[in-house]
């Protein structure tokens, strides 16, 4: 699965996300390497001064 789209919602504490994708094709997408974990080291979530939210982890290829 390859995602392109995703969808949150904030609502006082509660987080509601919706992520969309594709099943992988490999001759059209061309994938280099395969994730082999996520972890939550390096786990950070921090909202800008515009508002918006970003969040990352550790992706283990």
């Amino acid at each position: 699965m390859i995602f392109g789209q995703w969808n949150v919602a904030l609502s006082g504490h509660k987080l509601d996300a919706r992520v969309s994708g594709e099943t992988i094709d490999r001759e059209r997408h061309q994938p280099v390497v395969e994730t082999k974990g996520v972890t939550y080291t390096a786990l950070a979530v921090e909202q800008d001064d515009e508002g918006n939210w970003r969040g990352q982890c550790v992706v283990d290829v």
